[in-house]
């Protein structure tokens, strides 16, 4: 796209700065996988580090934020799918090449700011919910609103060895999290604290959704280990809970939900210290 932005450094509001949500902060990636992240509130210390960029509205600061950083060790090419927890949110995105090592000299190479239409009744489900980098999509951008040929998804990212990445992630509907899924033919180089970064853990599926009787639970663990699958109202009120012994890679568990109330419940998957939320709604 041939242009960049030098970003705004203004001083802390009364947010407390949450991990990650900063550029300087970023979540490093080493591998093109899939990640969770529970929730996100918040845009950390600075509220204004894309509202240079020509590929984004005037007026736009971050919400409810989260950084993603990678670099190549091979070209090839990378795709990746963005699933908030609820379906209904809005999830904008800016994915930028770093030019120098710093924050402050990124240049643009995906922008998705499409959702609602603001001042209307009308909700284009093609612009909230899922979204990304896809094999099939053409555009490098799609702007705010949702036109009629708005698909939620932007162009695939060609990456050669060397280049470095980052990914702001953005909720304006909530601070619900989501997950993110990487694929592609390129490999990524190393940090020194993607150790920390692994991933127990991945959802998925949840299935039926709405659901009327059992609820089905697909699930994959990179380890042999106890994992708690519980069920919370929208207050946060656990309402039931089991354990069960994870297999390494794919589990299948089934929850009979036949005596809740109807309503919208998470699902809240525990291996340790590393949990996962889905939204469910019961009919």
């Amino acid at each position: 796209m041939g242009f960049v932005f030098l970003m705004c450094f203004i001083p802390s509001h009364s947010l407390i700065a949450q991990s990650h949500a900063d550029c300087i902060s970023a979540f490093s990636i080493c591998e093109l996988k899939t990640y969770h992240v529970p929730a996100f509130t918040g845009y950390g210390n600075l509220n204004f580090e894309l509202s240079q960029t020509d590929c984004l509205p005037s007026q736009f600061k971050e919400t409810n934020s989260y950084w993603i950083k990678w670099k190549a060790a091979t070209e090839g090419i990378i795709t990746f799918t963005i699933n908030p927890i609820n379906d209904n949110d809005d999830i904008d995105f800016v994915l930028a090449k770093r030019l120098d090592g710093s924050c402050s000299n990124l240049e643009p190479m995906r922008c998705m700011v499409s959702g609602s239409n603001h001042g209307s009744s009308i909700v284009n489900n093609n612009c909230l919910g899922a979204t990304g980098l896809s094999i099939n999509s053409v555009d490098d951008f799609e702007k705010s609103g949702c036109d009629f040929n708005s698909d939620n998804y932007l162009k695939f990212l060609s990456v050669n060895k060397g280049e470095e990445y980052l990914l702001m992630i953005n909720n304006y509907n909530s601070n619900e999290g989501f997950s993110i899924s990487f694929e592609g033919t390129a490999s990524l180089k190393t940090y020194d604290d993607c150790s920390s970064t692994s991933q127990s853990i991945s959802i998925s599926d949840v299935f039926p959704n709405p659901v009327d009787d059992v609820l089905n639970i697909e699930y994959i663990s990179n380890q042999i280990v106890a994992t708690s699958l519980e069920i919370l109202n929208v207050f946060g009120k656990s309402v039931s809970m089991v354990t069960q012994s994870s297999k390494e890679g794919m589990n299948l568990k089934t929850l009979d939900v036949s005596n809740l109330q109807s309503g919208t419940y998470l699902l809240k998957l525990t291996q340790g210290n590393y949990q996962l939320v889905k939204r469910f709604i019961k009919h």
